[in-house]
């Protein structure tokens, strides 16, 4: 590839970019993560010096006429040739009605519902985001207890003579998180002449219905505790650095959980340069990263109402401790009425870890001065 940092052409880098999202598509497509990995790389310093020579030209990148595409964002594709051998087996025991059931996990009576089908964002009409992936989820052996969670430490090594005897340091903290298991379940009737004359497609349907209710609840619950932890107001630029660089400790791994709302507003925020503090960043979940930290988006209903501009800034991992007894999982239930049902069911609790490691944030507006008369 030519030389990037000597190209001085908008039109030529914006092309350079296409040809590399391309490749890393194919490349996620066909199970080449190394390819993909590096095609990223190089769109990422593409973008940087399409940025410098947008800059020395004067293009506002919000105002230009052709506008390249930086919120798109690469996911895998899944087809039925990739869908691993669990999903496979998966869909198999549901079309049988449980009669098939080898290479399926089980618990008990229970067949659990793969990872791959619980998140495949191609299946749906809507972006899926699975909050659990950014919790410290840890598997607990009874269904209520406490579990130890390491503090931040603060001691520092002391400086002692040659052969002088190794001074006693201060003993590890440990946080003491209680969790209490809940079971979440429920089921579907699906008559016996549905499964009679339906194609094989209803399988899919029922199992991807399935795994969504267990993701909704899981993000409901993950939701509530993100809720819980201290609020703080912002209302412009100045506001969000702030929580990052004094009111966040920087040992942790911050994030950024925004509502479509707070997104928005985001979106919109400029530095004193009169540059988007939103930058495009394809190894982010949302496409976009602020002050180089990730950013994901979910509903307004998950952290609010519709309209509220809502969004937990912190590390979740340190934030969020989800005690996981039982995984999703269902089981066919014969009825003389309906034909079967389809129970499912999972066992979890979502507690607060570590109440330094966030803030729960709302965005207003400010308030403009009324013109002088």
């Amino acid at each position: 590839m030519k030389d990037i940092s000597e190209i001085k052409d908008v039109k030529e880098l914006r092309s350079l970019r296409s040809e590399q999202l391309d490749i890393a598509e194919r490349a996620f497509e066909e199970d080449k993560p190394e390819e993909a990995k590096d095609a990223m790389t190089e769109i990422k310093k593409i973008d940087e010096r399409l940025s410098k020579v947008e800059e020395e030209i004067g293009l506002d990148k919000k105002d230009e006429g052709e506008k390249r595409n930086m919120d798109k964002i690469i996911t895998p594709k899944i087809n039925e040739e990739q869908e691993s051998a669990e999903v496979r087996d998966f869909i198999h025991f549901l079309r049988t009605k449980g009669e098939k059931r080898a290479n399926v996990t089980s618990l008990e009576a229970d067949i659990i519902i793969p990872k791959d089908i619980a998140t495949q964002p191609v299946k749906l009409p809507e972006t899926i985001v699975d909050l659990k992936q950014y919790t410290n989820v840890v598997k607990v052996p009874t269904a209520q207890g406490s579990y130890p969670i390491l503090e931040s430490a603060t001691t520092k090594l002391i400086s002692v003579a040659e052969l002088a005897k190794n001074p006693d340091l201060a003993h590890p903290t440990f946080l003491d998180v209680d969790y209490k298991v809940e079971t979440y379940r429920g089921q579907i009737a699906i008559s016996e002449e549905s499964l009679q004359d339906s194609t094989p497609d209803l399988a899919n349907i029922v199992a991807e219905n399935n795994a969504r209710i267990g993701l909704n609840t899981t993000n409901d619950a993950i939701a509530t505790v993100l809720k819980g932890f201290a609020p703080k107001t912002i209302d412009g630029t100045d506001g969000v650095k702030n929580i990052f660089n004094v009111d966040i400790d920087p040992a942790y791994n911050v994030m950024v959980v925004a509502s479509q709302s707070f997104f928005n507003e985001l979106d919109k925020l400029k530095d004193k340069n009169g540059q988007y503090i939103l930058q495009n960043d394809i190894t982010s979940p949302s496409g976009r990263s602020l002050f180089g930290h990730k950013v994901d988006v979910i509903s307004d209903s998950l952290l609010g109402a519709p309209g509220e501009a809502k969004a937990f800034i912190g590390d979740v991992h340190q934030a969020v401790m989800f005690a996981d007894r039982a995984q999703a999982s269902v089981r066919w239930i014969d009825n003389e009425v309906y034909g079967q049902l389809l129970a499912i069911s999972q066992r979890f609790d979502v507690v607060q870890a570590d109440p330094n490691s966030g803030f729960f944030v709302t965005f207003t507006a400010p308030v403009e001065a009324a013109p002088t008369v």
